[in-house]
């Protein structure tokens, strides 16, 4: 008796512990742990606007620092260089050009920073996606739609912007010669790659992070640099012949890059010119295209400007990077980092702070990947220095390569001092800028080492 007695009262009191049955204290636990919760989102939201803030500030005052560090050290080795003469005259319309697109950059980068918050944290994703599952869709086509839509409209908020420039700076410094229907052709046509490249890509990650396990990640870093290099083999065949024409290179300079090519054992016989005096007097020349789909592309403007000699530095160039094997490299590379990037996306996804950030519930997967691909811009820019240090030091081998294939660093130091002075370019960038936004070692630094190369050269001589 006393033992059912006490179990009576042991049942009792385990029944009144507040701990496991009080309605009152479970309710007040829910609703504090709920609220923390929503003090969480705001953090991450806080943090998110911060990052995306002091990307804009950083790159607005690096982008001061650079135009005037640029219009007070006009480099001298330009002048010596490739019979191009960098006059006061000249450098001041460099550093006109160049403090007119930094002050339309300041405007489109708060822009694109406006929009991006907008869209982030007004609600706008959460009510599009929720209306169109309310209506049936899957969560795959309805994510794929919300993408689609924000892709027309980031193309018709940016038209503004794009129109301006071309043909309020490009135009007025003498680049532009786009025909403006030509222009609203381009602008249609880069919407609908966008759309036919974008959506499969982001409706196959969207299923992977929904159906794909625990691997899931792994998985979807391998598709899209799969995608990529499919994209890679595809551009020459069909991306870059529907924005231009490319006709078969022919005459004296095909057979001397002909030459070079064999002498590079560089294995491709397609040599193509490139139209671009179509749009814009800036010059280019570079290798596309992978196995038997990879060829030599040049810019029209680019014969105009260079000699034969100085066309061959520049291909040797652009050959360096491929027999120094710098796209293999690159690619590694980049696979890591989306294997890294959407390792942290599984955590992120569901995690109920990140996604309530957004208007979003934890496991909401494919909105998620969304929001991450509008996100990844300002978070990935910190990583820019970098990726940044590793590419310039690729163009330094390069550069090195076509020196030791055309005889000597003459023809190169030429070809890009010739380019420079074309394209306006301000010939020594601010050490800071040159370190976040520069893929290329700064032409100053290019034409040092050639010079110090070339008296190597002639010391041995």
């Amino acid at each position: 008796m006393k033992r059912g007695f006490a179990g009576g009262v042991s049942g009792v009191r385990f029944i009144q512990s507040p701990r496991f049955f009080n309605p009152t204290i479970s309710i007040r636990n829910g609703l504090a742990a709920h609220q923390i919760e929503n003090v969480m989102s705001i953090v991450v939201a806080v943090f998110i606007v911060l990052v995306i803030v002091a990307r804009l500030v950083l790159e607005r005052w690096l982008a001061e620092r650079n135009l005037a560090f640029g219009a007070v050290t006009p480099n001298p080795l330009m002048a010596r260089y490739g019979g191009v003469s960098m006059t006061p005259e000249a450098v001041a319309r460099a550093v006109g050009y160049r403090r007119a697109r930094t002050r339309f950059g300041h405007a489109g980068a708060a822009l694109e920073a406006v929009v991006l918050v907008v869209l982030l944290f007004s609600g706008v994703l959460p009510a599009a996606w929720n209306g169109l599952v309310g209506q049936g869709w899957g969560t795959v086509a309805a994510g794929a739609g919300v993408m689609a839509g924000l892709l027309v409209f980031l193309a018709v908020a940016q038209a503004p912007l794009a129109w301006y420039e071309t043909f309020r700076i490009e135009a007025v410094f003498g680049f532009s010669r786009t025909p403006p229907a030509l222009f609203w052709s381009d602008r249609a046509k880069g919407v609908l790659l966008e759309l036919a490249l974008g959506l499969p890509l982001f409706a196959a990650v969207g299923l992977l992070a929904e159906h794909g396990g625990a691997w899931w990640w792994l998985i979807a870093a391998a598709v899209v640099i799969a995608f990529q290099l499919l994209a890679t083999v595809l551009y020459p065949l069909l991306i870059l012949p529907w924005f231009n024409r490319c006709t078969p290179l022919e005459g004296e300079l095909l057979l001397s890059l002909k030459e070079l090519a064999h002498d590079c054992n560089f294995p491709t016989e397609d040599m193509y010119v490139v139209d671009s005096s179509r749009r814009t007097r800036h010059s280019n020349a570079f290798v596309t295209g992978l196995g038997r789909t990879r060829r030599i592309m040049l810019y029209d403007t680019l014969i105009d400007l260079l000699d034969r000699q100085e066309i061959k530095a520049v291909i040797a160039h652009e050959i360096g990077h491929s027999s120094k094997r710098h796209l293999v490299k690159l690619t590694f590379l980049v696979a890591l980092l989306l294997a890294a990037g959407f390792w942290v996306a599984g955590k992120l996804l569901y995690w109920p702070a990140f996604m309530g950030a957004f208007g979003f519930e934890a496991g909401a997967v494919v909105p998620g990947v969304l929001v991450l691909v509008l996100a990844a811009g300002p978070l990935l820019f910190w990583l820019a220095p970098g990726l940044h240090l590793i590419q310039r030091h690729f163009e330094r081998q390069a550069d090195l390569f076509a020196m030791s294939v055309t005889y000597g660093p003459g023809p190169l130091i030429s070809a890009l001092a010739k380019i420079s002075a074309n394209s306006l370019e301000i010939l020594e960038p601010h050490p800071w800028y040159s370190l976040y936004h520069n893929t290329h070692p700064t032409l100053a630094e290019r034409l040092a080492v050639m010079e110090r190369v070339q008296r190597q050269i002639k010391g041995r001589i």
